[in-house]
């Protein structure tokens, strides 16, 4: 009992047997404390496996342990292990300062992305629901699910999403939105060449089908360089952007059409909500 009052008051136990390092081990962890030590991996075996981080000396040992051996046993006074709980004291306190100046930093950074996103989202919705009735909340809903899925994938392969992941995001979400303004237009001439809502709706996918893949296409092909070529937060646009793109062909394409053949397939159409 007296020596774990004591033993946090101490910042060196010099000439230590091995059954006293045990004792100082659990003493200091019976305080709270993380302990780390090096010692002989045969007589300090019991020590070692107590401490919380164990590193065994000798032949046997790590050439970093080896290393720090060679420094303190040239060393008689001890200062050099003075020194390094000096600096470590000093890494600690830095790296304490570091922590509570970057999390509210952090914490701002998340909160501006995700308003980012949201904002993003919220007016490429209202504006196609506005323009294109019907048709543009069938858009919506796919776009929602382009965003699901994106996220969803990007989770799977573990990227970071990072401020440069959040722009590929949300131009991801503008291609998407843009892939059904090509489909609501193409339906639109049709309706206004005469033709029947149903024939409108099946042409107006098929004669938008091939500009929407040429365009994806070529962003496919930019979004590629920039993430087998890029750096850092380049490389990280290009890992999401490519992502969307992919998703977006999906949900703009595919899943609006069978949103549409679902509400509209086997009823009797005089026009079109779009």
């Amino acid at each position: 009992a007296q020596l774990a009052l004591e033993v946090v008051g101490v910042d060196i136990f010099a000439r230590t047997s091995p059954e006293h390092k045990l004792r100082l081990v659990t003493a200091l962890q019976g305080n709270g404390l993380s302990v780390a030590m090096t010692g002989d991996g045969v007589n300090d075996a019991p020590a070692l496996k107590q401490a919380d981080v164990g590193v065994a000396m000798g032949m046997e040992g790590t050439e970093a342990a080896k290393q720090a051996g060679a420094i303190v046993l040239a060393d008689d006074n001890f200062a050099s292990i003075a020194h390094a709980v000096e600096e470590g004291r000093t890494v600690y306190d830095n790296l304490r300062k570091t922590v509570t100046f970057l999390l509210p930093i952090n914490g701002g950074e998340s909160l501006s992305l995700l308003l980012a996103v949201l904002l993003g989202l919220a007016l490429v919705l209202l504006a196609a629901a506005i323009y294109y009735k019907l048709f543009g909340l069938v858009a919506d809903i796919a776009l929602f699910f382009n965003l699901v899925v994106l996220v969803a994938v990007m989770s799977l392969i573990g990227v970071t999403l990072t401020m440069p992941g959040v722009a590929g995001i949300v131009l991801t979400l503008g291609m998407a939105i843009d892939a059904n303004v090509l489909i609501c237009e193409r339906v639109r001439e049709e309706l206004r060449n005469g033709s029947s809502p149903h024939a409108s709706i099946r042409a107006g996918y098929e004669k938008a089908w091939s500009t929407i893949l040429d365009a994806n296409v070529t962003h496919l092909i930019a979004a590629l360089a920039l993430t087998t070529m890029g750096t850092g937060a380049i490389k990280g646009f290009g890992v999401t952007l490519m992502i969307g793109i992919l998703t977006s062909l999906f949900t703009s394409v595919t899943l609006t059409h069978a949103f549409t053949a679902m509400i509209h397939g086997h009823r009797k159409l005089k026009t079109l909500s779009v």
